[in-house]
């Protein structure tokens, strides 16, 4: 149920209590709910770049990625949520989320949106500029994905859209991380930092390759061996291991030393030798 308590004698902006939710779950894993009495809409495109869209609105709104060609050029384009004549209804409220993959590298060391989401800290966002209503927007980092989050309020639109579109922004949750998943762009859960003390060095997995973790001082860095990248690294024939004692890699199988920032601490024709 999607319903607010009001007090006797103060104005009620709640939904009629009988107003059933509905959920949506992304294959990306996160979700939200929204009132029955709104629509959902999902749409997506991908040429060199995807673009993944999901919109709830207090009308029915058209699918949102467009995509064609036009001779040699290949093209996507995201429209706001429009209804079926090509508006947005001025009594009409919308929220939307907009995943996109393929471009440039993502942004690493942005921190995570906390949950609840409140609608009030979104600000005015840049596009569909000459279009009313513009839109709100707020980036969301989540696990290891950047999304961007959209809200559509329009000039006439009720205290009750208003506040219901405030509970379908609020109500957007993302699942919880779980050591040994992956998510976002093939990043590997490992557990709490605390699991790992300063000076440590664990050996772990990721995406069926180890390394070791390391715990230094200024923070967390890894030493791989093994990686074979899509655009043409090496595989190495060395076989790992660490010497605790004084702190450094070594291969069991070749005579090749490495110090605990990677560097190479034996003959350098030894530290090749590992590298076919």
């Amino acid at each position: 149920m999607l319903a607010i308590v009001a007090a006797a004698g103060a104005p009620s902006h709640a939904r009629p209590s009988d107003t059933q939710e509905r959920r949506y779950r992304d294959p990306a894993g996160w979700s939200l709910a929204y009132p029955e009495t709104m629509s959902l809409e999902r749409s997506s495109a991908r040429l060199r770049v995807t673009i993944a869209e999901v919109t709830v609105a207090s009308f029915a709104p058209r699918p949102a990625v467009v995509s064609g060609r036009t001779g040699e050029t290949a093209w996507i384009r995201v429209d706001p949520p429009l209804d079926a004549h090509s508006e947005f209804p001025s009594d009409a409220v919308a929220f939307r989320i907009v995943r996109r993959a393929g471009g440039p590298v993502p942004i690493l060391d942005a921190p995570e949106t906390r949950s609840p989401l409140p609608l009030a800290t979104f600000e005015p966002s840049r596009e569909y500029p000459g279009t009313e209503p513009r839109p709100l927007e707020q980036t969301v980092v989540a696990n290891g994905r950047t999304y961007t989050a959209q809200a559509w309020i329009g000039e006439s639109a009720s205290p009750e859209l208003r506040a219901a579109l405030d509970q379908v922004v609020s109500s957007l949750t993302f699942p919880r991380l779980r050591p040994g998943t992956r998510v976002g762009d093939g990043f590997t859960v490992l557990g709490y930092e605390r699991r790992y003390p300063p000076g440590s060095f664990t050996r772990v997995r990721a995406q069926g390759q180890p390394f070791y973790l390391v715990h230094a001082p200024g923070g967390f860095y890894a030493i791989g061996w093994r990686w074979q990248s899509l655009t043409g690294g090496y595989k190495s024939r060395c076989r790992l291991e660490l010497d605790p004692r004084r702190q450094e890699f070594f291969c069991t199988n070749v005579r090749a030393r490495w110090t605990a920032s990677g560097a190479c601490s034996s003959s350098r024709m030894a530290c090749a030798a590992a590298i076919p």
